[in-house]
């Protein structure tokens, strides 16, 4: 097709948002441009097939600058800056990913050795992991569909800034570290930025009981966890309870209104079909069915006089 021989691609400063594209090995590409745009999320897939198809001679350049790039700097980047012998002569690549937010060492504010020994310039200043540490005011207890404040370090003024609730199941063979279940769908939840020590979480009504770990990201999928704060990582774990005043169901006043004419109307149906009924039984009893024919109805003759007159008899 017609991109079989696409060397390049340049999409510098489009405004371009989502997910970084997926790029195949297929595609000879050799220099990615994609500065300049808000593409968000981790991204190490989606450049898995352009750092495979490389080789040791290609003169590769992939520019990611003045993105909203999250996550940890992917596997295939060190693929594509080393070789067989160390890191590659600086001549054959140029890959920058400033102004990003991509994760520093777990439980770290650097980034891993790795990525220094080939130019920590090329990759700005790395974002460290959101770290909540308790519920303001202390204790555990929380209640669904309220907002709790909680206290950390480096938390960010985000728009991706959420919270997410994991199920703890105590005993489960299948737990991580921190207790929580692996295969059991998390609470994802909003979150307000107070400043860098506190956030609020705002906890779905719907959130059943139970015990959970609470994380925070800043950007993405960046939570809290044993992955990305390393040895430093210390679940904070709280006790979500019952709404407080029990659930509430919202309805309209025209709904409600609809729903009030609606009952009247189906109690008016089910009196006039119960009067129905016992006039019926009631008729039974005395022997006079409401929709049998009369055994002795009165037959009436009709003649007429000399008179012309009509005259009725009874028969």
């Amino acid at each position: 097709d017609g991109m079989s021989s696409l060397r390049e691609l340049r999409l510098s400063f489009n405004g371009f948002s989502g997910p970084l594209p997926t790029f195949p090995a297929s595609l000879p590409l050799e220099r990615v441009y994609l500065d300049h745009n808000r593409f968000s999320g981790a991204f190490g897939p989606q450049i898995r097939g352009f750092a495979q198809h490389l080789s040791q001679e290609s003169f590769a350049s992939l520019n990611l600058d003045h993105n909203e790039l999250s996550g940890n700097v992917p596997d295939a980047v060190y693929r594509m800056l080393h070789d067989a012998h160390g890191l590659k002569a600086a001549s054959s690549w140029h890959i920058t990913m400033i102004e990003n937010h991509l994760l520093c060492e777990p439980g770290g504010t650097d980034w891993q050795e790795w990525v220094l020994r080939a130019g920590g310039q090329y990759f700005g200043r790395c974002t460290p992991v959101a770290q909540p540490a308790s519920i303001e005011g202390g204790g555990d207890a929380v209640h669904a569909g309220a907002s709790v404040r909680v206290s950390g370090a480096d938390f960010a003024p985000s728009a991706e800034l959420r919270c997410m609730l994991t199920p703890v199941r105590a005993g489960a063979t299948m737990a991580g570290a921190d207790g929580t279940h692996r295969g059991v769908e998390p609470i994802l939840a909003p979150a307000d930025f107070h400043n860098e020590s506190c956030v609020s979480c705002a906890v779905p009504r719907t959130t059943p009981s139970g015990r959970y770990v609470l994380s925070v990201a800043n950007f993405g999928g960046d939570f809290y966890s044993e992955a990305t704060a390393g040895s430093a990582y210390r679940p904070l774990r709280v006790t979500v309870h019952p709404p407080e005043g029990g659930l509430t169901v919202h309805v309209s006043t025209a709904e409600a209104a609809a729903a009030a004419g609606g009952s009247v109307a189906g109690f008016c149906i089910l009196l006039c079909l119960g009067v129905c009924v016992c006039i019926m039984v009631a008729r039974e009893r005395r022997g006079k069915p409401m929709f049998a024919q009369q055994l002795h109805e009165e037959r009436q003759s009709v003649e007429f006089t000399s008179g012309g007159r009509l005259e009725r008899q009874q028969a």
